[in-house]
């Protein structure tokens, strides 16, 4: 048998299950479009990125090149809810704050950007209204909320994988979707990640076809740009060498992996589930792999859950790898207008 009637097989099995999910989902939508719930609806100007799958879209870099575009022109507030953090109900993130109480995505936003507000809640709601009394904020960006349906977002930008775009995706556990495929109708943009920098217009005019965006819907295509390895520890000395350790907690690595085999000799890549919270043990089986010549590389994600095993991998040459979204075609000052143009419309 072939490993594509493997697949097809399993996804046979799964089916049924696929099916149930999809009617929960259904009956979840239902009692918001019946008014048995009602979402919150502020009037800061509110961006919702997010995605129809399980992780894996870039919606990390996503939020990082929304305030990038941002912080020099509005006061922001990311809000998030916070995966596999150790703490609970509504946390406002200050310079005591760790990892553990806001979780990996939101603490690197935190870290890597000093001037921005951020709050993690399980009901953003309650960060949302936080905002609004505190004052002092001109947009918030809200993370990963499209299935969040307590809060009415302004502004939507949805996610999509090039190689597994939602309009061929099947419903979890069979596939990758965790909402109805029909609430792509919700977003203002559409951006399909994670393109290969190659991308022709025709390949794209014909993912445009089979998404068959609305009046009001915006497309754009997007690669994944790599900047240079950095240091986690500020250890300038410290030079990158060719053999590379990877270590990695998230939903798709294999871009990262691909990227690095084209500019490095990959030695050993420790694959973690996505959001995986390093213990000591994970720690001292990294170590164990290095060699002298060898480099250990961390996503950034990743690496903000390294800083507190510090005194374990100070002497090691720990580095991590920053990405972000490029938009292909030439189109970086068009998405930057979409997002203007909404905050200013809101004013």
């Amino acid at each position: 048998m072939s490993f594509s009637n493997i697949i097809q097989k399993k996804y046979k099995i799964l089916l049924p299950f696929s099916f149930l999910y999809k009617l929960g989902i259904r009956f979840h939508h239902f009692l918001y479009s019946v008014g048995i719930k009602k979402p919150y609806s502020t009037s800061l100007p509110t961006i919702c990125v997010g995605n129809l799958s399980v992780g894996g879209t870039g919606k990390t870099p996503m939020v990082e090149k929304l305030i990038s575009l941002l912080k020099s022109d509005f006061s922001i507030a990311v809000i998030s809810r916070g995966y596999h953090r150790k703490s609970k109900g509504l946390v406002i993130a200050d310079t005591n704050t760790t990892v553990d109480d806001l979780g990996d995505e939101p603490y690197q936003y935190f870290s890597k950007f000093k001037n921005i507000q951020l709050a993690v809640a399980e009901k953003r709601v309650e960060a949302i209204q936080y905002f609004e009394k505190k004052g002092g904020v001109d947009v918030i960006i809200l993370d990963d909320a499209l299935q969040h349906l307590a809060i009415l977002p302004g502004y939507t930008i949805l996610l999509t994988k090039y190689n597994n775009p939602f309009y061929q995706d099947y419903y979890l556990p069979a596939g990758e979707l965790r909402d109805l495929k029909k609430n792509y109708t919700k977003a203002n943009i559409i951006v399909v990640t994670k393109c290969p920098q190659t991308l022709t217009t025709i390949e794209s005019d014909k993912i445009i076809q089979n998404i068959r965006p609305q009046s009001h819907q915006k497309i754009f295509f997007a690669s994944l740009e790599y900047a240079p390895l950095k240091s986690l520890f500020e250890q300038q000395h410290i030079v990158v060498s060719k053999k590379i350790i990877l270590v990695t907690g998230i939903a798709h690595a294999q871009p990262i992996v691909e990227y690095l085999k084209d500019h490095f000799e990959l030695i050993h890549h420790f694959n973690f589930s996505d959001h995986h919270p390093f213990s000591m043990e994970d720690i001292k089986n990294i170590i164990a792999k290095w060699e002298q010549d060898y480099t250990i590389v961390a996503t950034e994600k990743d690496a903000t859950k390294l800083l507190p095993f510090k005194k374990e991998l100070k002497d090691f040459p720990v580095f991590m790898l920053p990405v972000t979204h490029k938009i292909l075609f030439e189109k970086e000052k068009s998405f930057q207008k979409e997002i203007n143009n909404y905050i200013q419309d809101c004013n």
